[in-house]
């Protein structure tokens, strides 16, 4: 009997072990990047047209598998970043999230949450729109991604700054920020270094987001989705230092006199 209690004890701690490894290697296989996903929406950043230019296989009336959810996300989100406009079904958006989070596809789910919180905001349903980004930032945080979690943060501050809530703002800034506090800007892609270059002036740091902008906007394409963006902030800090030239001067009196 002696034995017997001596073993039991044991063999539930080596068999608690092995869950435990299981368990953590699943966690681990499961949040892994997707590279093919990755390389198209790095292609849609740069070069939307080209993803709207192939023929579209997203007309079908409900979407059931991982191929049609993806081909129906990249296809939304060029539409979306080359017409303001343009939103997608939310209801098919809805079944995109379903499929992608049965089957672990972290950056594809995160991707059609921030789409949807944007056709949330569309319809001005407010509740719809903060559970996605709530939904999205506990994703992130299982994922342990520092830069999805800047830009459901960063989405939060520019929410809570439309309805004039100044300290919801300032306090989803700050995580922002500090959730890419340990990156070197050069691990960032344009999309983040744009928002990074607004949270500058958010901060009333112009002049370091002058330095940030000068160097995204020479270093990508006039396609690509963040140019018009990266422009307009430009012109602001040049604003903001009192950088600004006039479009239009009146003539001095000089210039008006007859010689």
């Amino acid at each position: 009997m002696t034995i017997t209690r001596t073993r039991k004890p044991l063999v539930l701690l080596l068999t608690g072990l092995v869950l435990l490894l299981f368990t953590l290697g699943a966690c681990k296989r499961a949040y892994q990047d997707d590279a093919a996903f990755n390389d198209k929406i790095a292609l849609l950043e740069n070069h939307p047209e080209i993803v709207l230019a192939q023929p579209d296989s997203t007309d079908f009336s409900r979407i059931t598998t991982e191929k049609e959810a993806t081909a129906f996300l990249i296809r939304s989100l060029a539409r979306h970043y080359t017409s303001r406009d343009f939103y997608p079904e939310k209801e098919k958006l809805q079944e995109c999230i379903r499929i992608f989070h049965a089957r672990n596809k972290v950056q594809q789910e995160l991707e059609s949450l921030f789409l949807l919180a944007e056709t949330c905001k569309k319809e001005n349903n407010t509740a719809e729109e903060i559970a996605a980004i709530e939904q999205g930032m506990k994703l992130a945080e299982l994922a342990d991604d520092p830069v999805w979690k800047f830009h459901l943060y960063n989405y939060l501050s520019d929410m809570y700054l439309r309805r004039y809530d100044m300290l919801k703002f300032i306090k989803n800034q700050a995580l922002a920020n500090q959730s890419i506090k340990g990156i070197n800007t050069d691990e960032l892609d344009p999309f983040t270094l744009t928002l990074l270059g607004k949270s500058y002036l958010y901060t009333d740091q112009p002049a370091k987001a002058e330095t940030l902008l000068t160097r995204l906007k020479a270093s990508v394409s006039q396609q690509h989705i963040c140019y018009t963006d990266i422009c307009r902030l430009l012109g602001i800090t040049y604003f903001k230092q009192k950088r600004c030239c006039l479009l239009y001067t009146s003539p001095s009196p000089r210039d008006r006199t007859r010689s």
